[in-house]
């Protein structure tokens, strides 16, 4: 699982239900998003308006922003997923295991993957 970029780590993110996108995440194309003045998100975004088709929206695991909305995806269950120094890691515990990850976002969506789904989301 440590071996994903962080589109696949998006890809499964956006994948489990519960997923729903936060102000102020950013994607992993550079995109932030943003309230869009009628009650939703809209992305602001760098690429050139006269692109064929802009990317899909896959939120970034290593920024850290979109760590701390993926955090609250979470819920009661972030209680499991903290900062180890001694090895500088972020650890997820799942069933008994200590799975080792190397950013707070990641560690997110290999919990809520574990789970299978974002507990803190939508039902």
């Amino acid at each position: 699982m440590g071996d994903r970029t962080a589109e696949q780590w998006g890809r499964v993110a956006v994948a489990l239900p519960g997923w729903q996108p936060a102000r102020g995440m950013t994607d992993t194309w550079g995109r932030t998003a943003v309230e869009d003045g009628i009650g939703g998100l809209s992305w602001e975004s760098p690429f050139n308006p006269k692109d064929d088709a802009e990317p899909e929206y896959l939120p970034d695991p290593n920024d850290p922003a979109t760590a701390g909305c993926l955090l609250s995806l979470l819920g009661a269950v972030a209680e499991a997923v903290w900062f180890s120094g001694d090895c500088s890691m972020w650890v997820v515990q799942h069933d008994g295991e200590r799975l080792l990850y190397t950013s707070l976002g990641r560690a997110c969506i290999a919990a809520a993957e574990a789970l299978g789904r974002w507990p803190g989301g939508a039902e």
